[in-house]
């Protein structure tokens, strides 16, 4: 029957529904369909891409019985058309999570493995396969699991990859050693490159919690925003205060992993200047009166068994060492109306 059929006449079928009432007949007429189908691939592979396309949204007209009837037809087609019609019987019901497994089981990356298949680039479809990544995952990873989900990073947007990266570092997942280094290297504040300050607030307690980040890294993130060229010229600090701030930025990072509390306070105009790169709880942080005693950025953090209080720049500069003692965290840590005035009474 195929053979008798020219492809323009089997595309002129593809592009138009076949209306039967029947049931029955309906499903007689679709295995004869699939049959003759399954014998030519140059026949196969338009099927199977218009149906594709159709799912997709970029065809207004298929014949949707050759569709309902796909996992049924299954056991006459050839073996090399199987994964297109687990796919596509998949996508159709909008199985997403079983279309993320079906790609890892053969070892690629999802978006890659729909160009394997000679299938319709997935658009209407695209969000529901990305935002079930990781509901796709076994909850213990093993190394073929782990690069699976690190490959299917790679072909998404940036907020495509944050809203996974949210999900992964929420979720009860166990990760493998390899997707411990890839979030190490990707999402923790010390790295340059970092999601860490994009990522929801959620995600990053996560990662505190999991990888004990000491908040030095605020300190850190302070000094890079008042040191960057046009935050600089803006509070007019200039290059040898520049370098001061990286001096004292390097000189607390030897004592990174004892910093617990820290408070950061910031005059008016500053915090206006450099608040866009400012990821900081609000509990971190204090805006100062916009007086002309209150011009100058501050940080307060715990150490150990002392409190240090150091003033980043102007004529009250300085650093001063407190003990450790309730009035001390009380006044200078959990003072919600702190002040430059009262740090120097």
């Amino acid at each position: 029957m195929a053979d008798a059929i020219t492809l323009s006449e089997w595309l002129m079928l593809f592009c138009n529904d076949i209306y039967i009432d029947d049931e029955l007949e309906k499903q007689e007429i679709s295995i004869l369909l699939w049959k003759c189908i399954n014998n030519y691939d140059a026949v196969a592979n338009m099927a199977f891409f218009l149906a594709s396309q159709f799912i997709e949204k970029e065809r207004k007209s298929y014949p949707v019985l050759l569709l309902d009837t796909l996992s049924i037809v299954k056991p006459f087609l050839h073996e090399r058309h199987h994964r297109r019609v687990e796919w596509l019987t998949n996508i159709y019901k909008a199985d997403y999570i079983s279309c993320n497994k079906l790609a890892l089981a053969n070892n690629s990356q999802t978006l890659s493995f729909i160009n394997k298949l000679k299938l319709a680039k997935p658009n209407a479809t695209r969000k529901g396969l990305i935002n079930n990544l990781i509901h796709s995952l076994p909850k213990i990873l093993d190394t073929i699991s782990s690069e699976w989900l690190i490959s299917s990073f790679s072909p998404l947007t940036r907020f495509e990859l944050l809203s996974v990266t949210n999900e992964l570092v929420q979720s009860d997942i166990h990760f493998s050693h390899i997707l411990d280094t890839w979030l190490k290297e990707n999402c923790l504040p010390s790295e340059d490159q970092s999601l860490w300050y994009e990522l929801e607030p959620a995600s990053r307690k996560a990662l505190e919690e999991k990888y004990e980040i000491s908040n030095y890294f605020l300190f850190e993130l302070l000094v890079k925003l008042l040191s960057k060229d046009i935050n600089s010229s803006a509070l007019n600090i200039d290059d040898t205060q520049s370098n001061q701030l990286r001096a004292r930025s390097v000189f607390w990072k030897n004592y990174s992993q004892k910093f617990n509390q820290i408070k950061i306070l910031l005059p008016k105009h500053t915090y206006q200047v450099i608040s866009e790169g400012l990821v900081v709880n609000s509990r971190n942080l204090i805006i100062l009166p916009d007086e002309p005693n209150e011009n100058s950025e501050a940080c307060i953090f715990e150490i150990g068994e002392h409190i240090i209080v150091e003033i980043l720049r102007g004529q009250a500069s300085e650093i001063r060492v407190f003990e450790r003692s309730q009035r001390n965290i009380t006044r200078l840590l959990e003072n919600k109306n702190l002040s430059l005035r009262c740090l120097s009474n």
